[in-house]
């Protein structure tokens, strides 16, 4: 996240999340972010008042970013088959160029310090994919299953492939059969 001009927010939130692929959620304080990212503890507390604050506005953020990426383009008037890949490509890409924000977004979601209105701020970020995936069973080329359901597994299937792919030599042999995968485990 962190780059040329980056606001003191944007290092906080790059250094919280170098801190939980280093040592996890549980390992994040507030002083332990303020060193990571060289700033005083008294300046991470300017920008949020708590540990648990912090957490649920970089969720918010990274979420925005992530469903940003996998929705860009999903609305184009081009065959279902053709957004489904690029969907799922895009969602191999952010998992493996944004490798500490999906560590982050791992260990948050099954975290206690989620917050019912950070569940809320993100709730509406899912409609393009559910709609995507809606028009896939409208067009009779996806099983029809419960949408949240197939997320669920797209999301956690890629996931862990993008584990995979990322500590592999040669990464362009398996990125080209993630998308085939989910293709063929929710093709009608």
């Amino acid at each position: 996240m962190k780059g040329k001009g980056s606001t003191k927010e944007e290092l906080i939130f790059d250094a919280t999340l170098r801190l939980v692929e280093q040592v996890g959620l549980s390992g994040v304080s507030m002083e332990a972010v303020a060193k990571q990212a060289k700033i005083a503890t008294g300046t991470v507390y300017i920008y949020f008042k708590s540990k648990e604050e912090l957490l649920n506005k970089l969720y918010v953020t990274v979420k925005l970013k992530f469903y940003g990426t996998i929705s860009d383009g999903l609305n184009e008037d081009k065959p279902f088959k053709v957004l489904f890949k690029k969907m799922c490509n895009d969602y191999l890409r952010f998992f493996l160029e944004y490798y500490p924000e999906t560590i982050f977004l791992q260990q948050f979601y099954n975290s206690p310090y989620v917050t019912a209105s950070t569940v809320d701020a993100t709730k509406g970020l899912l409609q393009p994919l559910s709609e995507l995936l809606q028009r896939g069973k409208t067009e009779m080329l996806l099983k029809e299953m419960d949408t949240r359901f197939m997320i669920t597994f797209l999301h956690g299937t890629i996931g862990q492939l993008a584990g995979f792919i990322r500590d592999q030599p040669v990464q362009k042999t398996y990125t080209d059969q993630v998308w085939t995968i989910c293709w063929d485990a929710l093709k009608l």
